[in-house]
């Protein structure tokens, strides 16, 4: 998939939170965009019920972004 594919489809999927008003602007006013290849890393472990994904720069693993699950499962 081309870059260029990449952002389409990522605006596509904004599509429902447009909708929704969920970030209280519509997507459409971000009119500049670039793709970043990303790696996730799951951090979990077989004693909690919780876990944390860790986005890192697929090239140089600078941090992106982190979201933390709380007791949604374990790491898989």
């Amino acid at each position: 998939m081309t870059h260029d594919e990449m952002i389409a489809k990522a605006r596509a999927h904004m599509g429902p939170f447009d909708r929704r008003d969920s970030f209280g602007v519509s997507s459409d006013v971000f009119t500049e965009a670039r793709v970043r290849e990303a790696a996730l890393v799951v951090l979990g472990s077989q004693k909690r019920d919780d876990y944390i994904d860790v986005y890192v720069d697929r090239l140089t693993g600078e941090f992106i972004t982190a979201t933390y699950h709380p007791g949604l499962g374990r790491c898989e």
